[in-house]
């Protein structure tokens, strides 16, 4: 559900500038992995995508993709924007990031 939500957000959500699934988007490390950009995309969406479409029977999604996802959604706003329970997710997901 997380994914589903949050991945609903960013898509809400427009910003200019700088936040989490551009930088991702437009990593030159991409191109060593994926001949085409929207073959990447589909990979940073491949989770999203299955809960919205459908696809294989079975999808395993871990808990580093939700915390993800709720980390892209979360850098369409402005940090200056962030509710005091959003900063404490971001400490979370920066002390836990290596076990999630």
């Amino acid at each position: 559900m997380a994914v589903t939500l949050a991945g609903a957000g960013e898509g809400m959500i427009k910003r200019e500038g700088h936040y989490l699934f551009a930088a991702l988007r437009d990593n030159p490390r991409a191109k060593e992995r994926f001949a085409a950009k929207k073959d990447w995309i589909n990979q940073l969406n491949r989770e999203h995508y299955w809960l919205k479409h459908g696809g294989d029977d079975a999808m395993e999604i871990s808990c580093f993709d939700a915390a993800m996802m709720i980390s892209r959604a979360l850098t369409k706003l402005e940090a200056k924007d962030w509710t005091p329970f959003m900063e404490e997710f971001r400490a979370w997901f920066l002390e836990n990031i290596d076990v999630i």
